[in-house]
């Protein structure tokens, strides 16, 4: 029916709290705050991952055709995807193509990131989107018509991935797999990977409430299973935050194991997994100076 889903492929929040979900049928289906179905439209091609909606009920959705990654194959080179802009009424808008994505690796029959390999980050607000691939600190912002209208820098000095980092990540997947049927595969899969010579410039993009981006600093759990536990013990980690023209303001330290959902102009939700393992609700006053 209308509102029932074989395969959720993406679901973001719209305006006037709807609710905006694309499925693996190439429908996308806007529901009320109660559940109640205002409209659909079924996109001809390839499935659309609905990622985020523009201010004026746009849609921003990601459509990538699935690459084959033979056993014991790294891509060398990262591949790319698009980005489409539709009216709520899903009519195409732009299409903005060649945005650079993470390489990908087969780890034991499993497709997944390339250990510390860039990865590409988006964060959808009401006039437009940001993407950047994090192999430098550059991210692009795009209107709602597609049009390239400003670029986001700042200085950064790449740091080197090191033999001890490629040990720990050698060790912490064959840790995590160590009771596994396919161990023998995993073994051979780690045993000599590919990985870049540099870790990324980050990991995250969000924009708050306000329209100010917040851009988090690159963390090794991002893609290294071998420091995944170690997240509760650390204490803090640092987000810098741009002006909606991209200028640098401040830089903000959040807990090390909150993953941040929302930020808007006093405070921050995210949830937090504590030391038991439990997942929980988390919201933290903000405080923002004048600007």
């Amino acid at each position: 029916g209308p509102a029932e889903f074989e395969n959720i492929l993406g679901m973001v929040r719209g305006p006037d709290n709807t609710l905006v979900v694309s499925d693996i049928n190439g429908r996308v289906t806007v529901l009320s705050a109660t559940g109640e179905v205002l409209s659909m439209k079924r996109l001809p091609g390839l499935p659309e991952r609905v990622v985020g909606v523009l201010g004026d009920g746009s849609v921003v959705g990601a459509r990538s055709s699935p690459r084959a990654i033979p056993p014991s194959t790294v891509q060398r080179e990262p591949v790319t995807t698009s980005r489409t802009i539709r009216t709520a009424a899903g009519e195409p808008v732009a299409s903005i193509d060649g945005l650079k994505r993470s390489l990908r690796s087969r780890v034991g029959g499993r497709v997944v990131a390339t250990a510390f390999a860039p990865d590409g980050h988006e964060a959808v607000h009401d006039s437009g989107f940001y993407w950047g691939f994090a192999d430098t600190y550059r991210i692009v912002e795009f209107s709602p018509s597609g049009e390239l209208r400003g670029i986001v820098r700042r200085a950064w000095s790449p740091e080197a991935v090191t033999e001890a980092d490629k040990d720990a990540f050698r060790a912490g997947i064959l840790a995590g797999n160590a009771r596994s049927p396919n161990l023998p595969s995993i073994e051979r899969s780690v045993a000599d990977p590919v990985f870049p010579r540099d870790r990324p410039a980050f990991s995250a993009l969000l924009v708050d409430r306000d329209g100010f981006l917040w851009v988090k600093d690159y963390e090794r759990t991002h893609h290294d299973p071998s420091v995944a536990g170690q997240r509760a013990s650390r204490s803090v980690h640092t987000w810098t935050v741009f002006d909606p023209n991209g200028r640098w303001l401040t830089s903000v330290q959040l807990p090390a194991n909150l993953e941040v959902r929302d930020i808007g102009s006093d405070y921050v939700l995210g949830w937090a997994t504590d030391y038991t393992g439990v997942p929980r609700v988390v919201v933290y006053n903000l405080a923002k100076g004048r600007q």
